[in-house]
């Protein structure tokens, strides 16, 4: 009588191991439960080194942008001078339907508008974005010391 019910618990804790979803080795990309491996994995990833800044200084993606690429399974950085990467500003694109937007060219871009812009990179079909600020100089008369003058009396 053991050896019956020890047969017939190895032979259930053997169905339920093969019945259950394995924790590890599978990622179910678009949602429909067919567990996609890793490998059709593909996305673009910034890391940017820097996102304040203020009105006429440069944006410079070799020195303020990282971009990662995942494809083919395995993640890799692409410069920003890559062919197929495409950088563009979009000026205040959070709070404009149609936003100004501005290509990279040369690889640097003054930025002159004071505002919250978007960062907008492709790359082989795939884009992704992040936000910088902008913020403001002070350019009027005195010795530009502060923003308002005081008045003693």
């Amino acid at each position: 009588m053991k050896r019956l019910l020890r047969i017939l618990l190895i032979f259930l804790t053997i169905c339920l191991i093969l019945n259950c979803k394995q924790p590890v080795g599978s990622i179910d990309i678009n949602g429909n439960g067919n567990g996609a491996g890793s490998g059709e994995l593909e996305f673009l990833w910034l890391v940017p080194a820097r996102i304040l800044y203020e009105t006429e200084q440069w944006f410079v993606p070799r020195d303020d942008l990282q971009i990662m690429y995942a494809g083919d399974g395995i993640i890799k950085e692409i410069p920003y001078n890559t062919p197929g990467v495409e950088i563009e500003i979009l000026e205040h694109a959070h709070s404009v339907d149609n936003p100004n937007t501005i290509p990279l060219t040369n690889g640097e871009i003054k930025l002159n508008t004071a505002g919250r812009h978007k960062i907008k990179v492709s790359f082989n079909d795939k884009t992704s974005h992040y936000t910088i600020e902008v913020r403001g100089t002070y350019s009027g008369g005195g010795d530009e010391s502060d923003i308002f003058d005081i008045v003693w009396l």
